[in-house]
């Protein structure tokens, strides 16, 4: 079957390969050079003590000892951000290499192993076992490996990931074995540079997250790959033109530096109108930030009417792949805004981008509203220049100002007025910008607008009980009262109760209230205090059936609560007490005297340091598995806690205790 295998991986090869070339991609074309030598095979077995694994071996000496192939989507090729595609093969242009193994997989391994394999605090499950018997066969482009784990003497020998940073993957099966491996890369084009990119293509199932080409992410991957490239959707950007003639270039050139002479005669010597940077050209003259921009972009940006119509007479585009309207919300003054509205510009953005004009407005562009330039120069001085070096002599401190202000003047070409930003967001409302367009986690705008830019998207219909993915609505996210007021007097369900969507693992499945106490940094509770006011209840639970008390990590906070006549004493819907939960919101740190005086009122009421929850277990317990710190422990125990004491598996807190907290070992014993 081996050969039949091989001739059906080269098919699927060539296949890629095909399509890459065919889009334009950068491509390293498909080479199959000579089966490795018998010499070379013992080398390697013999440097490293392990016999290369039979499926691996059988490829290198029975076809190839090294097959070249890569490919890299330039970017104005690739996929819009929210279709999160893959943009480069993950093989460092080789599907496999004898070599790369030898020289740098397994010396990689080997130092890797001798430093991180005792590690037993880590994101992901990691144990000096796991490492026992892994054969590598590539370092990824970030650091990760894949290894073959030859652990069982019989099988089965799985291609495992291993993390640098002992995270997400770290120790997880992507296939059975290799064969399977190269099968499912080979359909998926070998697409993808390590784990994030690989996660549309795999489901969690016990320590595997296998990668197949039929999972949900591997088939639109695949669909996308057999699309036309020209061929655009509805709500689809048109294909990026990247400028090639020297008329292309003096025409973005002269655009940038708002040289309405030097576009006019760009345009009269055939440069095409909405031509964007060329990453062969001198990067001098192309800023980095622009990828996407054209002369249509900068015209915007310097609020030059008369290029805009020249452009737009010449054929440029409003609507390209970069929207005119998008230039105007991120730089733009109202006047444009309203010019591009009457010639057709697109005020929603495309369906898998992630910004939208009213995105770019809202979260990007209100941080730089200010009076005029120099009030803003000093909020950003303020705000970026940290304390110079006592000692320093006067050049050197002026030369660090200078650069430091060379660094601002792109931000305060951003800056607006308070009246010109709401006028910005008024003209794209009324043009039909979606008030409820979803950003990141499914927030939309009213999330993060300041009052008097939420009654302008309450005024055009944004939904005031829009749910982010997390579950939250609106309210909250409020940071002010003032924010509080305009949402409540809009109707906002004061009293709901977060519910995350499966998708998501948050465990803050609060009221507005709940978040509010939540949120009270340095003990400043006038948002909690709005709630109340408007009629917030603080007996509702959350959607767990925690009490609103759960929420209270400050002294001040619990007190406030505590006239509303909820019950201390009340255990928590997992048999814990408050005390349990105070190491979840805050892991009580010795260090912190807000959280030691929390715990020590919650002592005062009569909690018990020793109660235990469902499974047996008491704040100790809990606690050795949340801090590094013997301090936090000896606080602890410093309480009164018993360190006995067996949970419902019969262990005790020294028992959950990692090998390498030595100093809490010892407090322990």
């Amino acid at each position: 079957m081996t050969k039949e295998l091989f001739a059906r991986w080269q098919q699927d090869w060539r296949w890629m390969e095909d399509i890459a070339q065919r889009r334009g991609w950068d491509v390293t074309p498909l080479s199959i050079s000579p089966p490795a030598s018998v010499a070379t095979i013992k080398r390697i077995e013999t440097a490293y003590g392990q016999a290369i694994p039979e499926q691996l071996r059988r490829m290198l000496t029975d076809f190839s000892g090294h097959i070249a192939f890569g490919w890299h989507i330039p970017s104005h090729l690739q996929a819009l951000e929210k279709q999160s595609l893959p943009t480069m093969s993950f093989n460092r242009d080789a599907i496999w290499d004898i070599e790369h193994i030898e020289y740098d997989a397994i010396p990689n391994f080997l130092n890797w192993k001798a430093s991180s394999a005792d590690i037993d605090a880590s994101e992901a499950p990691n144990t000096p076992d796991m490492w026992k018997k892994q054969f590598p066969f590539y370092t990824l482009v970030n650091g990760d490996m894949l290894t073959i784990d030859m652990r069982s003497p019989t099988g089965p020998h799985p291609v495992r990931y291993f993390s640098h940073e002992l995270a997400v993957l770290h120790g997880m099966a992507l296939a059975p074995d290799f064969f399977s491996f190269i099968t499912e890369m080979s359909k998926l084009g070998f697409a993808g540079t390590e784990w994030a990119s690989w996660m549309p293509f795999g489901e969690w199932k016990d320590d595997t997250y296998y990668l197949t080409a039929e999972s949900a992410g591997g088939r639109a991957w695949r669909a996308w790959l057999e699309r036309e490239p020209a061929a655009v959707e509805t709500n689809e950007p048109p294909p990026a033109i990247v400028g090639t003639t020297t008329a292309d270039r003096a025409l973005l050139e002269a655009a940038l530096s708002n040289n309405t002479a030097g576009v006019l005669a760009a345009l009269a010597a055939g440069a095409t109108p909405d031509a964007i940077w060329n990453s062969a050209w001198d990067r001098d003259s192309s800023p980095w930030e622009d990828e996407f921009s054209n002369a249509v972009s900068y015209a915007v940006r310097h609020g030059n009417i008369v290029v805009l119509e020249a452009l737009v007479k010449a054929g440029a585009s409003l609507n390209t792949r970069h929207l005119a309207m998008a230039e105007a919300a991120i730089t733009g003054t109202p006047a444009t805004a309203r010019w591009l509205v009457t010639h057709g510009a697109r005020v929603n953005g495309w369906k898998d981008e992630r910004y939208w004009p009213i995105h770019h407005l809202l979260t990007q562009r209100n941080r730089y509203i200010a009076a005029d330039r120099s009030s803003l120069k000093k909020r950003l001085q303020d705000e970026q220049r940290s304390p110079e070096s006592p000692g320093l002599d006067a050049e050197t401190v002026a030369l660090m100002r200078q650069a430091m202000d060379d660094m601002l003047q792109p931000q305060l070409e951003r800056q607006i007025n308070e009246a010109d930003f709401l006028a910005t967001l008024q003209i794209l409302l009324e043009a039909g910008a979606d008030p409820d367009a979803k950003w990141d986690n499914g927030t939309t705008m009213l999330y993060w607008a300041e009052p008097d830019a939420s009654l302008e998207l309450l005024k055009h219909g944004a939904d005031v009980n829009a749910r982010a993915s997390g579950g939250e609505m609106p309210l909250h996210y409020a940071r002010t009262p003032e924010k509080i007021r305009v949402l409540v007097e809009h109707n906002a369900d004061i009293n709901a109760v977060a519910e995350p969507t499966e998708e998501s693992s948050t465990s803050l499945v609060y009221t507005p209230l709940q978040a509010s106490l939540l949120g009270a940094w340095n003990g400043v509770y006038t948002n909690a205090k709005a709630l109340l006011a408007l009629g917030a209840d603080p007996k509702v639970r959350d959607l767990k059936g925690r009490s609103t008390l759960c929420y209270c990590t400050r002294v001040e906070g619990f007190k406030l609560m505590e006239t509303y006549g909820l019950d201390p004493l009340e255990r928590l819907p997992d048999g814990g007490t408050l005390l349990h939960n105070l190491l979840t919101m805050t892991s009580l740190r010795a260090a912190n005297a807000d959280e030691v005086a929390m715990l020590d009122h919650l002592l005062a009421l009569g909690i018990d340091i020793n109660a235990t929850d469902g499974t047996g277990r008491t704040m100790l317990h809990v606690a050795v598995g949340r801090t590094d710190v013997a301090a936090d422990i000896k606080l602890l125990l410093d309480r009164g806690a018993d360190k006995s004491i067996r949970d419902k598996d019969g262990k005790r807190a020294s028992d959950l205790t990692r090998r390498s907290q030595k100093d809490i070992r010892t407090l322990l014993k």
